[in-house]
């Protein structure tokens, strides 16, 4: 699997470009994708992988936060179920049990399903329903 999040903690660049003294926060939404950038970019990054590396497996977006601009490529042979849903969450005690017993294993024994709304494109965005939502006021003082 690869996570592809739209932002990574930045820190204060401070340098010369050709010569001129370049000093710029990059701790600021300015320069962040949002959600429909990040999942084209993955789409294509699915798609180049597929067209130059032919002997690779195949990688398809599973799953999308969009709060917090994620997205997941998976690797279908491996992960995508027959009917089309994904096994990209881990059952963690069977990992660590796994893990604790030194015997080799794989993704196979510890896969587990993804909820539908995790999914890429159900309606929740990502959000578990349980979860309680907040939203922020907007400078107008809106909220969503």
């Amino acid at each position: 699997m690869l996570s592809t999040p739209s932002t990574r903690h930045c820190h204060t660049v401070t340098g010369q470009l050709d010569g001129v003294e370049v000093h710029e926060d990059l701790n600021n939404l300015t320069h962040c994708l949002i959600s429909t950038q990040v999942e084209a970019f993955c789409k294509e990054l699915a798609a180049r992988i597929a067209k130059d590396h032919p002997s690779c497996p195949t990688y398809e977006v599973a799953c999308a936060h969009k709060h917090s601009v994620s997205v997941l490529l998976a690797r279908c042979d491996q992960l995508k179920a027959p009917d089309g849903t994904w096994d990209t969450w881990i059952d963690y005690d069977r990992f660590h049990a796994l893990a604790a017993s030194g015997e080799p294993f794989t993704v196979e024994d510890y896969k587990a399903p993804c909820p539908p709304w995790a999914l890429l494109g159900a309606a929740e965005d990502g959000f578990d329903p349980s979860d309680t939502r907040m939203y922020k006021k907007k400078a107008n003082g809106k909220s969503r």
